[in-house]
């Protein structure tokens, strides 16, 4: 269960880092446009799985 959350955890730090460089360093984030920075399925996954933990 503790590994499962920390991965949840993990998957929001990376979702808001993402949403930080693309706020913050427009060039860099279009320079790679390969990333989908905007994608939510990350987060979202985070969140069902979160709500299946609690």
């Amino acid at each position: 269960m503790r590994t499962q959350q920390a991965v949840i955890m993990s998957l929001i730090i990376i979702g808001e880092a993402a949403t930080k460089v693309m706020d913050s360093y427009l060039d860099f984030a279009q320079a790679h446009t390969e990333i989908p920075w905007r994608s939510r399925a990350i987060a979202e996954a985070a969140r069902k799985g979160n709500s299946a933990a609690a």
